[in-house]
């Protein structure tokens, strides 16, 4: 499956990639398969939602639905979960 990830040269999306690689214990982008991220994709976006990470993604993603608070619990919840699906599909 060597066509679905690669380094791109941005330091934020290959860092996002070098994370993916150890969490699948990988060594190549190459050797992600559609089959890994199904297994990993819950516990990943779950763990974006943390109290630990919040912090985070208001310096990573500002005014974002998930981080602006102009926006309420429920909007962001059929936010997250509406590009999670998005995400699926376009994986798959």
């Amino acid at each position: 499956m060597g066509d679905l990830f690669a380094f791109t040269g941005n330091p934020f999306v290959d860092g996002g990639l070098w994370g993916l690689m150890e969490w699948l214990s990988v060594k190549d982008p190459a050797d992600i398969d559609i089959q890994q991220l199904e297994e990993v994709f819950e516990e990943i976006t779950d763990l974006y939602t943390t109290d630990m990470w919040k912090k985070l993604m208001y310096s990573l993603f500002p005014n974002n639905k998930i981080t602006n608070p102009a926006y309420s619990g429920r909007e962001k919840e059929e936010y997250f979960n509406r590009t999670s699906v998005e995400l699926k599909l376009r994986l798959w």
